[in-house]
């Protein structure tokens, strides 16, 4: 039963992040349209290219594990 408990919140935790990597990923989207945009200073497009890279990282490293 705990196994079974162990188990259950790991996908739960492993969803959520699922998740937060998806609503990251959109809100990055959304700074690199406003940066294109030119609203934004050239120190913000820095930032939105190294969340990006993190984002991308994180994302092959879920990749890596699927494997």
């Amino acid at each position: 039963m705990i196994e079974a408990e162990q188990k259950l919140g790991f996908v739960e935790r492993f969803s959520n992040l699922r998740k937060e990597r998806q609503e990251t990923s959109n809100l990055v989207d959304q700074l690199e349209e406003l940066n294109t945009r030119r609203i934004f200073s050239s120190e913000l497009g820095e930032k939105i290219k190294q969340l990006r890279a993190i984002l991308n990282r994180a994302q092959t490293e879920d990749a890596e594990e699927k494997l």
